[in-house]
């Protein structure tokens, strides 16, 4: 019956850095020598930072939208996935 009482209750309020990418292109005029149109590299990163005071695992809880809804069963964060990459355009 925990669910139904205000004792358990927690700011929920997150801030989360979802998606980030950052690239860079080399310039025409190196590509150029190289015989290649274009030269990119970038670095990605997703789910990068959450700021929270809650305590558990992570504020985006989710539930069933029945009898769970807002109720935390301990369910895993979402992971943080990092990225990088080199994109040739020949």
């Amino acid at each position: 019956m925990r669910g139904y009482t205000d004792f358990w209750l927690q700011d929920g309020s997150f801030g989360r850095i979802k998606n980030v990418t950052l690239g860079y292109s080399l310039p025409r005029s190196f590509t150029n020598k190289l015989k290649i149109n274009r030269i990119r590299f970038y670095v990605s990163a997703d789910n990068l930072l959450t700021i929270t005071n809650y305590d558990g695992f992570d504020p985006e809880i989710g539930g069933d939208g029945l009898n769970t809804r807002g109720i935390d069963a301990g369910v895993y964060p979402v992971s943080t996935q990092y990225r990088a990459g080199l994109l040739l355009n020949f």
